[in-house]
């Protein structure tokens, strides 16, 4: 009868162990291992550091045994207090061992099965808590181990919770697996249209090894985003025609996309318009994605000069003069723009400007028509994209009505001249600088700083985390110093930009003084 509960006992243990790996998704070799060392590890631990422990296991048979080949015979217990003091998976009383063995003689070892009764309830508690580390511990190795290829992927993810410092999300195709996106990676506008189990593309940043809320640090502004929405929603770029050159952005804001026709493309395709689509479809599902960010996409061309007049659209150029006073490392040139559109090119809070020399890896000066003037500068507007005429139109308030095509100039040796004075590393960094002072620093300080639980009232913590981000005193608005009626404190927030953040920069003297937008549309600001 003892020994059919024992069986049972033991059947109903393999059956609990065959469960636990069939949830986990972990081989039952695996499983029953990690059991037996929690169980050894118990043992040394708080009962025999030399005992010798062995184990026989045979599922087929029903067989699971825990054998100490080093238990110490001892005294038999004078009563009920002895007895229940007695360490049976160490211990055996003399009663007993001299059953097996006559000669045996209290001191001596010998070898029997420790039965799971033998255990107290904290004995179990510690056994489980040790089986429940290493397992957890082989669940975030395995993980570690196969998102360390995926790094920079684009995956799908649902928000599971909202902590002040950032978002916990399950991964939509392996939900065992957690990320978190600190608030340094999110862009405000995400934020402020965020919902609780909202589903949205993230990228794999990396892999945290000692946090204990997720697997994954993962982020939303991240360039790969929009190349994954590009090569999803453009049949073209996803077959191969058109290439991404490059990528210039600043999440939740602005982003400008350079491409180009592959050799296999079609001869009369034209590249820009593809993947704009009719009436702008393709690019507006795109820009829904990032949550209303603006997408520029600009044609590439090896000739640098041809290249800076691209990137600056929306805005015109009149010349642009390469600069060779400033430093050799880095190409410098200065970009003469109409009056009207010199606001225009910088960009709200120099976005503009700042994309488009991260794109052309060159350091531009932007500067309007009558600073030239006032500097006596030459220009020639034969050289840019924008006549005369188109500019006494801006000057009387007019909109351009037609799009202008430049004279074709002689191709000279720009960019045989660009790629050997340009210092890449050096450049990286000022770009690095300047987009330090548009998101925040560190995704580590902020999830690796946090430990704490899962906020219940996930509709409340999201309503003060927008109003903690929608509250920065620093941040300046969006519409402020480009509106016709500038204050006096708009005028220095744009003074701090212009000649703090932008450095290379330059700021025209009289910007904010004589500025006519009326060329500009409200969608240029968008």
């Amino acid at each position: 009868m003892e020994k059919n509960k024992n069986v049972a006992k033991i059947e109903a243990f393999l059956i609990a162990l065959n469960n636990l790996a069939a949830i986990k998704a972990i081989d039952k070799s695996v499983v029953i291992e990690y059991f037996k060392q929690s169980i050894t590890k118990l043992i040394l631990e708080e009962y025999d550091e030399e005992a010798n422990i062995e184990y026989e296991f045979n599922e087929a048979q029903h067989v699971f045994k825990i054998i100490n080949h080093s238990k110490q015979v001892v005294e038999n217990p004078k009563n009920e207090i002895e007895e229940e003091q007695l360490k049976r998976c160490i211990e055996i009383p003399l009663k007993l061992a001299q059953e097996r063995d006559k000669n045996i003689q209290i001191g001596d070892e010998l070898s029997e099965e420790i039965d799971f009764d033998d255990f107290t309830k904290k004995d179990y508690d510690r056994i489980l808590a040790n089986f429940k580390t290493l397992l957890n511990q082989y669940e975030k190795n395995l993980i570690l181990e196969k998102y360390n290829q995926k790094v920079g992927d684009i995956v799908k993810a649902k928000i599971v919770a909202i902590q002040k410092n950032g978002l916990l999300f399950e991964l939509i195709d392996d939900p065992n697996v957690s990320g978190f996106m600190p608030n340094s990676s999110i862009s405000k506008k995400f934020l402020n249209e965020l919902t609780p189990l909202q589903v949205i593309d993230v990228c794999i940043e990396k892999t945290l090894e000692d946090s204990k809320q997720a697997q994954l640090l993962l982020s939303n502004v991240d360039d790969k985003i929009i190349k994954t929405l590009f090569e999803r929603e453009i049949p073209e770029i996803k077959n191969g025609f058109i290439e991404i050159v490059n990528i210039a952005r600043i999440a939740g804001e602005r982003a400008k996309v350079l491409i180009k026709k592959s050799e296999k493309a079609p001869e009369n395709m034209e590249e820009v318009g593809s993947i704009i689509g009719r009436n702008a479809e393709r690019i507006n599902i795109i820009s829904n994605e990032l949550k209303g960010e603006k997408i520029d996409v600009i044609q590439y061309t090896d000739d640098i000069k041809d290249l800076i007049i691209n990137t600056l659209s929306p805005a015109k150029v009149i010349d642009i003069i390469q600069d060779k006073t400033k430093s050799p490392k880095i190409v410098s040139f200065t970009v003469v723009v109409p009056d009207a559109h010199n606001t225009l090119a910088i960009g709200k809070k120099g976005h503009n400007v700042m994309l488009a020399s991260e794109l052309t890896k060159a350091r531009l000066d932007i500067i309007s028509q009558s600073q030239a003037d006032a500097r006596n500068i030459n220009y020639n507007f034969a050289n840019g994209n924008i006549t005369l005429d188109q500019i006494a139109q801006l000057n009387e308030g007019k909109r351009l009505q037609s799009n202008f095509k430049r004279q074709v100039r002689p191709r000279n040796n720009y960019q045989n001249s660009f790629d050997n004075q340009l210092d890449l590393n050096e450049f990286a960094s000022e770009i690095a600088e300047l987009r330090s002072q548009v998101q925040a620093n560190s995704f580590e300080e902020q999830i690796l700083g946090s430990k704490n639980s899962f906020d219940d009232d996930i509709e409340e913590t999201l309503k003060k985390v927008k109003e903690e981000f929608n509250s920065d005193s620093n941040q300046v608005k969006d519409d402020a110093i480009y509106s016709s009626h500038i204050t006096k404190k708009d005028k220095e927030d744009y003074d701090k930009i212009a000649k703090t953040q932008m450095k290379d920069f330059k700021q025209d003297d009289d910007l904010l003084s004589d500025i006519d937008l009326s060329d500009i549309s409200d969608e240029d600001w968008e």
